[in-house]
């Protein structure tokens, strides 16, 4: 077992979770991923390695990742049904692009705001989220 499967385990036994193999390497390519992923990426990422888990069984244990509260789950563009996921880690925004899809993730600016924000409307806030929509640099040069 890689190293990154092992924190994928120590993560789901630290939940109370029953480990399995498929919930293992789930898990783990959302921890090595520098961005969102679809169920079919990962579902592709895991054919590569021969794991021979079914889309099904990825789009089942990725809701259960997110009602326990493991994985982020959203959508990144309204006109797409297509929803993404992320292990979450810290807290982020997302920059995409409007072309090809990229997703970049971007540190959160808005912590100071955030706390000013609730002193002055007396709300509590519980939480934000940003999306920045533009052309990646490569999909600028396809353009001109």
């Amino acid at each position: 077992m890689s190293e990154r499967e092992n924190l994928a385990q120590k993560i789901l036994e630290n939940q109370g979770v029953r480990v399995t193999r498929q919930r293992r390497l789930i898990l783990k390519e959302l921890i090595d991923s520098l961005k969102p992923l679809s169920a079919a990426e990962i579902h592709r990422r895991l054919l590569k390695e021969n794991s021979g888990i079914q889309l099904s069984t990825i789009y089942r244990n990725l809701k259960f990742f997110s009602s326990r509260g493991l994985i982020r789950e959203f959508n990144l563009d309204r006109s797409r049904k297509e929803k993404f996921y992320e292990f979450i880690e810290s807290h982020h925004h997302h920059l995409i692009c409007t072309s090809c899809g990229e997703i970049k993730c971007l540190g959160c600016p808005l912590e100071d705001y955030e706390s000013e924000l609730a002193e002055r409307t007396g709300y509590q806030i519980n939480d934000h989220n940003i999306k920045i929509y533009g052309l990646c640099p490569e999909c600028q040069l396809e353009d001109i």
